[in-house]
């Protein structure tokens, strides 16, 4: 009798256990939370700067992490708050006039908040597109370059704007584990206000140092950049 009664005991709990991650995610939860990371190949736009004599900027790799905040709209819509730590810039290559064009990089780091909309497909891996604006708050600016054999860093925090603000759209696929959901997702972000202000900087190398003035109009940027992030969000 007590073997029987054991069996039907281990019977009941392994069912559980197995109906468990089934369960967790067939209920309707209002919230999730969670952790987002990944890779920022981050881009700068200079429609001034666009002629064949001019440097150009190719994409500079950085990394992102922040928070996840989902809040269950719908059955298949939900809006998605990610405040989050993101590395900007660009790589600056050589111009025709190595002098005055010389190679480097500007580097950024801010504080974003994505207010995203995403719309899911199918009913347990669920492909997903998601879009919304970004607005930004800028922590540091730097740039570095090669000039003569010395190596120049300044500080662009001055002729930097403190605010930021853009579109972003992408998707990705999301899976259901025991526990929560699992992402991975590709989106742009694609800046809509100019970061430049006019003013002065100075650069400076072993003792050496000089000053580069920038245009607002001129000189005016805006910052881009494609993401590949993975993340994973936990019902509340």
């Amino acid at each position: 009798m007590k073997k029987v009664t054991y069996l039907i005991i281990v019977f009941i709990m392994c069912g559980a256990m197995s109906a468990y991650p089934q369960s967790r995610e067939n209920q309707t939860n209002k919230f999730s939370i969670g952790f987002i990371g990944g890779l920022n190949f981050a881009d700068m736009h200079f429609p001034n700067h666009q002629g064949p004599d001019d440097q150009e900027i190719k994409a500079l790799l950085g990394f992102g992490a922040g928070a996840v905040l989902d809040i269950h709209l719908s059955e298949h819509i939900f809006a998605r708050i990610e405040p989050m730590y993101l590395q900007k810039g660009g790589k600056i290559e050589e111009g025709t006039d190595p002098v005055n064009q010389p190679e480097g990089q500007i580097k950024s780091s801010s504080i974003e908040i994505p207010i995203l909309i995403q719309y899911t497909f199918g009913n347990n891996i669920k492909p997903y597109l998601i879009a919304g604006p970004t607005v930004g708050y800028n922590l540091k600016s730097d740039i570095e370059f090669d000039l003569t054999g010395l190596k120049f860093k300044g500080d662009l925090k001055e002729v930097t704007e403190t605010f930021d603000l853009g579109l972003t759209f992408g998707g990705g696929i999301q899976v259901p584990v025991g526990f929560g959901k699992i992402f991975l997702e590709g989106r742009y972000i694609f800046g809509l206000m100019n970061q430049r202000k006019s003013g002065t900087t100075t650069v400076s190398s072993n003792g050496f140092q000089f000053e580069l003035d920038a245009d607002k109009e001129e000189d005016k940027y805006t910052n881009r950049g494609f993401q590949l992030l993975l993340g994973i969000t936990l019902p509340i």
